[in-house]
């Protein structure tokens, strides 16, 4: 009936439909819950974190910056992106400086199976602009 290129190309573009309707709808719901959440000044800067475990960075995500396929967990505390990345022969921890409530991820404190954690969530593809400066805890 149907050919082998044709099955593949099928497949390949229904998992690419859904993969587009999950980043539209998660990133709908980001907008939602964010503006539900108390807003501060213009110019408060805040700051969030995420810690992986084994993964290195690029060279060219160091000047040009790089995108997030996946929604992006992250938390107010330091300690606890420390925590995702312990026990790792490499570690890497991002901090995420934001002034604008546009920039700002969606509190999910009130959904989090670990609440404790404080999780912040941005939506998928989101852009993260290196500033060049690396921190050594």
């Amino acid at each position: 009936m149907y050919t082998h290129t044709y099955i593949c190309i099928y497949i390949y573009i229904c998992v690419l439909h859904i993969y587009i309707y999950v980043c539209v709808y998660v990133c709908v719901c980001v907008c939602v819950c964010r503006a539900a959440h108390p807003t501060f000044s213009p110019g408060y800067v805040l700051s969030r974190y995420r810690g992986m475990r084994n993964v290195s960075l690029p060279e060219d995500f160091r000047t040009t910056g790089g995108t997030e396929f996946a929604p992006l967990s992250t938390s107010s505390d330091l300690h606890v992106a420390l925590h995702y990345s312990d026990g790792a022969e490499a570690r890497l921890l991002f901090k995420l400086t934001t002034s604008s409530f546009l920039e700002r991820g969606a509190d999910l404190q009130f959904l989090s199976a670990f609440p404790g954690e404080v999780e912040f969530l941005y939506p998928p593809l989101t852009f993260l602009d290196p500033t060049g400066k690396p921190y050594d805890i």
